[in-house]
């Protein structure tokens, strides 16, 4: 080989060694989504409390999703959980005048505050979202009515320790100031009826809005998923009785 040759095959050595990187990065990459979805499709059809029974009388719940997202709809005020003082959206608003209902959620911070509707969605604060452990955030709205029951709304009655419980679960969600109260993110809401605050815990591809949700109902014992990042297998187990 004359030096020209030699010249030649030195500049293609590192441009070989780039393809080879990344057609391997690109094969780790393809098992990793496939390894994820088999997991979405296995743990999402398997039931953790399969031989819950709700009960007759209690609190209800209502599990919301707009088809992306997971939300619970809870009284704002009842014997076990004043929600409106925890959680108000004004500090000014007498609670006699506070809404019915609050719908209270966990998600991923950038994309819930900057993604309010479909129109605002962003595929850079997705994918960040989803690849990358960031912060959180917790989001109460209050309403003064309900959703309406249907595959996407169901209504569950929590005895009064199922409901201890689940009001637990949903306060750990909330980071907390050393006075014991929520911290508000200020001028982050949608409207005037709606309150951002800083959460626990991070947001990922393993710990998802969706997941979060299905926790809670894990945690007071509801027949749900095993694992469900998607809302779609939440729906699946929980069921309009």
């Amino acid at each position: 080989m004359d030096r020209s040759d030699s010249k030649t095959a030195a500049r293609r050595g590192p441009a070989q060694v780039w393809i080879r990187r990344t057609a391997r990065g690109a094969v780790w990459l393809l098992a990793i989504v496939v390894f994820y979805g088999l997991m979405v499709l296995e743990l999402g059809s398997l039931a953790a409390n399969p031989d819950y029974v709700q009960a007759d009388s209690g609190t209800e719940i209502r599990v919301w999703s707009n088809g992306i997202h997971t939300d619970f709809v809870v009284p704002v005020r009842s014997r076990l959980m004043d929600w409106g003082a925890f959680a108000p959206y004004s500090k000014s608003t007498p609670p006699e005048q506070l809404p019915e209902y609050a719908v209270i959620g966990w998600g991923d911070h950038d994309f819930y505050i900057e993604t309010p509707t479909e129109a605002d969605f962003s595929l850079a604060t997705t994918l960040r979202a989803i690849f990358l452990p960031t912060k959180s955030v917790m989001h109460v709205s209050y309403y003064d009515f309900r959703p309406e029951l249907g595959h996407k709304c169901v209504r569950l009655l929590l005895n009064d320790e199922e409901y201890q419980q689940f009001v637990s679960y949903l306060k750990s969600g909330f980071a907390l100031d050393s006075r014991g109260k929520p911290v508000e993110i200020a001028g982050a809401n949608y409207g005037i009826r709606d309150v951002f605050f800083r959460g626990t815990g991070s947001y990922h591809l393993l710990n998802t809005c969706n997941n979060w949700a299905n926790q809670a109902l894990q945690t007071v014992g509801v027949r749900t998923p095993v694992w469900s990042p998607f809302e779609y297998a939440i729906f699946d187990h929980v069921k309009n009785r």
